[in-house]
């Protein structure tokens, strides 16, 4: 992969500080709404240079697509 280490490396600083933690009973606890929002922040500007890097021919259409399922969740919040 041409962005491989990078993509990684995108991905991970977008969800910094957005995972949610799982209670021993397996469910999920929500985000605060401006936690949400700071997270939505930083997967678009990954998706922003996640479509750059596509236009430049790294395959990248999967890791967009993902985050754009991501996105739509955050909003939801």
């Amino acid at each position: 992969s041409l962005t491989g280490g990078a993509a990684t490396a995108g991905l991970r600083r977008s969800l910094e500080g957005a995972i949610v933690d799982v209670s021993q009973s397996g469910a999920y606890g929500k985000l605060d709404p401006p936690t949400a929002r700071a997270a939505l922040a930083k997967v678009n500007q990954s998706i922003s240079s996640l479509t750059t890097a596509g236009s430049a021919g790294a395959d990248v259409a999967t890791l967009i697509a993902l985050l754009q399922q991501v996105a739509a969740s955050l909003q939801a919040v």
